[in-house]
């Protein structure tokens, strides 16, 4: 009999620079969505992660439409060779969203913050009941949380940081400094929108942009700030794609001070010693 703690092992919230999963970017074109959160946890025990995908924004309804004053949309995938199974599809779910040590029909429970509409906030308990988890947590029966005893595989984000990531991508000039979008500028381009990386996946302290059509990647981690540079450690690779024989060769990293500003375009210089957690890779020469 498996047990609980070697499930909660297998959670991993996706880190800054580290690219969704080709299944989860299938359901997310399939779904039009273009700012998500992820974590990945082995629900069922089956050896293989699950998805949870914490979304907010799409393509044709824009800035938060699948949120509401209750929360945002949560997805629970199963993840296999040929690509995705939708398990459920919640709505109005907050973070912190937690995997339980506890089972029903084989899959660990989940609990999600409720709040809005008038309902006192609290932690509800989701039951597998053998086909899904409830689709609107805040009828849930199953009782509430209340020690969190969970992992937190979704975690409240900070405002200021929320603030920040959504600050970098609206106003960083990716003409300011070396990077893949060299060899295609245009005077008139400068955003990573202008230059196709419209999917966002927020995560603890950054976010991951993906080209809508596939095979690019760019990410930062914030690093810290002062009234007016901020910090970032910047990353910028090609994905594996499916027809591929080969991987792709680039694999750039820069340590990157943004000074900022109240102009709409904020310069970045590439900082020659980096900084601790954070080096140019390939170094600055010349």
């Amino acid at each position: 009999m498996r047990t609980a703690a070697l499930a909660i092992a297998l959670l991993a919230t996706t880190a800054a620079g580290a690219a969704t999963p080709p299944q989860v970017a299938a359901f997310l074109r399939d779904r039009d969505i273009t700012w998500y959160r992820l974590a990945q946890s082995d629900l069922n025990g089956d050896g293989r992660a699950e998805a949870l995908v914490y979304a907010s924004d799409t393509a044709g309804g824009g800035d938060a439409d699948l949120c509401g004053t209750g929360g945002c949309n949560l997805y629970v995938l199963e993840i296999t060779a040929a690509g995705y199974r939708p398990i459920t599809a919640m709505t109005i779910s907050r973070p912190p969203i937690r995997v339980l040590p506890e089972i029903s029909n084989g899959w660990h429970d989940l609990s999600v913050f409720v709040a809005g509409g008038g309902i006192r906030g609290h932690e509800a308990r989701l039951r597998f009941d053998g086909k899904s988890y409830p689709t609107n947590p805040s009828m849930a029966t199953d009782g509430q949380v209340t020690e969190t005893s969970g992992e937190a595989a979704i975690d409240r984000l900070p405002l200021d940081t929320v603030r920040a990531v959504r600050q970098v991508i609206e106003h960083l000039d990716l003409t300011s400094f070396r990077n893949s979008t060299s060899p295609r500028r245009e005077p008139d381009r400068r955003s990573f929108a202008d230059y196709g990386f419209t999917i966002v996946e927020q995560t603890e302290d950054g976010a991951n942009l993906y080209r809508a059509e596939g095979g690019w990647m760019t990410s930062f981690r914030l690093l810290g700030s002062d009234p007016t540079t901020l910090r970032i450690c910047f990353g910028d690779r090609g994905l594996i794609q499916p027809a591929d024989v080969y991987g792709p060769s680039y694999d750039a990293r820069s340590a990157l001070a943004i000074t900022i500003s109240s102009e709409r375009w904020w310069k970045a210089i590439e900082v020659p010693d980096g900084f601790e957690t954070c080096e140019s890779d390939p170094p600055i020469t010349g």
